[in-house]
């Protein structure tokens, strides 16, 4: 009787297995051919960051926000006690995607953008660096930052 009972059991178990099967195969396959089809995208997809560095005011408020210490900045100041940025990496090996340092940056200069597609052999390869001692950066025009809060402050 056992035996019976074990057997009627697997019946039901094969059953019920089998029908999630031809239930699955009736639907239509949802599978994207990547890379030939690119998936959609949403409006607010948090993907590698950018930073526009002339409107970069050195503020540091992304490196002290970021939970991770994904930023490495180095300035000094001018003579006007402006900063003068000379270094500006972000370790995307370390970077969460939080998007904390893109929501505090009072330039909007820091943005994520919509790549993901970074697969490297090198780690190295994934610091980016925006300014570097070879590639220093542009002086900061005050005019160019206070015009592009204005227009950030209307809409």
């Amino acid at each position: 009787m056992n035996n019976l009972k074990m057997f009627w059991l697997t019946v039901k178990s094969l059953g019920l297995g089998m029908g999630v099967t031809l239930r699955t195969m009736l639907k239509p396959a949802i599978t994207l051919q990547y890379p030939d089809e690119r998936p959609q995208k949403p409006k607010v997809f948090r993907g590698f960051l950018h930073n526009d560095v002339p409107r970069c005011v050195a503020c540091d408020m992304c490196a002290n926000i970021c939970p991770v210490d994904c930023f490495k900045i180095v300035y000094t100041r001018d003579e006007k006690g402006r900063r003068q940025l000379h270094r500006f990496d972000i370790d995307m090996v370390k970077c969460m995607f939080c998007g904390l340092c893109t929501e505090v940056c009072p330039t909007e200069c820091l943005t994520m953008t919509g790549g993901f597609e970074h697969a490297t052999w090198d780690r190295k390869e994934l610091v980016l660096h925006f300014v570097t001692p070879d590639k220093p950066a542009l002086p900061v025009d005050p005019a160019l930052v206070a015009a592009h809060r204005a227009a950030a402050a209307k809409g």
